[in-house]
């Protein structure tokens, strides 16, 4: 999970609630919430928009297809999200079409960089956090009750303003920020707020994206139903990762075990689903001695499913280094030839836009 966060001198964690459990948060958490607080005020490439017409937004896709998106962490060399996603783009030899993004709860939307990134083509899929950035949480019973209504409607009008399609969640996976943010149902009054104030604006050019974790799907931390907002919302969201072999008491997971609960009850609700984050390891990753097609297998598994089921919006892969219970998470696509030969043979192909 990547989270913008910052939890001030405390060791930042993921709440990945098995029962409970507190658990190391992945370290690229800090260094994304860094790069994202520099992004507001940053100078960017001054593009001009592109026209209405020349490009499709994601939300207008038809479910025939399913939208190819990535986060691309910087590293030393690609050192900004600009340059990242650009490298990724060489590699794959295509446009990403949607762009994966977090941003605290003092950032004002869009950012310099969404500009950027919807100006070339693609549509960004935001999360907006309910941490300031400097660490303090934002309360779901205050967010509910009214009283960051001056904000939120900052955010709305600004967004509206801009007019261009993206996808935005308000606090993606926020079973991890209970109870320090609140209880499940004040996350549902706040998300129910939040939508229902864009709503009252005018605001028409977001798609809601309701994202839970993996493990919600199955019925932990009270079962998908306990986070939902009682409001109209578009898309059911969903983010998960195979840990194996650097995590081995999890198992083995493929994309349909991680992911087959969700689509379930996204098409007992009614909804088109999208999976705002996945990620899977090398066989032969942490000296496990396993096969070295494990990765590029999974890829293609992965592409099978999306296509089998045939309800997914958009597909967002993280291409990043991550930390999981203080072992190595190197979930990058460029792990060995044959997974990127995999992964852009899945992008090019004509089911993933």
């Amino acid at each position: 999970m990547l989270r913008v966060c910052a939890r001030g001198e405390r060791e930042e964690h993921e709440l990945e609630k098995t029962g409970g459990d507190r658990v190391e948060r992945r370290e690229f958490v800090k260094r994304a919430a860094l790069t994202g607080a520099a992004l507001v005020g940053a100078q960017v490439p001054i593009l001009r928009p592109s026209p209405a017409g020349a490009s499709t937004d994601a939300t207008s896709a038809t479910l025939s297809e399913c939208l190819w998106g990535v986060h691309c962490e910087p590293g030393t060399t690609y050192n900004t999200p600009y340059k990242a996603i650009t490298h990724a783009e060489s590699l794959t030899g295509r446009k990403f079409a949607v762009d994966r993004q977090y941003h605290h709860w003092d950032d004002s939307l869009p950012t310099n960089y969404e500009v950027w990134t919807r100006g070339l083509g693609r549509t960004p899929y935001v999360s907006w956090s309910s941490y300031a950035k400097h660490g303090t949480p934002i309360g779901w019973q205050s967010i509910a009750n009214g009283s960051r209504d001056p904000w939120i409607i900052h955010q709305a009008q600004s967004i509206q303003s801009w007019g261009r399609k993206m996808f935005l969640a308000f606090n993606h996976e926020p079973e991890n920020d209970s109870p320090r943010c609140g209880t499940a149902a004040e996350y549902r009054a706040a998300m129910t707020h939040i939508i229902n104030v864009f709503r009252a604006h005018g605001v028409t050019n977001v798609s809601w994206v309701m994202t839970l974790m993996a493990p919600t799907f199955h019925g932990r931390n009270g079962g998908p139903h306990n986070w939902l907002p009682n409001t109209a919302y578009d898309i059911i969201g969903v983010d998960g990762y195979n840990r194996w072999p650097c995590f081995a008491d999890h198992g083995h997971k493929t994309f349909q075990e991680l992911f087959g609960a969700t689509h379930s009850f996204a098409v007992a609700a009614g909804k088109p689903m999208a999976i705002g984050e996945f990620g899977t390891l090398e066989g032969t990753a942490c000296n496990s001695g396993g096969t070295v097609t494990a990765k590029a297998d999974w890829f293609k598994n992965a592409a099978t499913w999306i296509q089998t089921w045939g309800n997914v919006v958009f597909s967002a892969y993280s291409h990043v280094f991550a930390t999981f219970r203080g072992n190595p998470m190197p979930f990058w696509f460029t792990t060995s030839p044959q997974s990127l030969t995999a992964f852009r043979q899945i992008g090019l192909s004509s089911y993933f836009g």
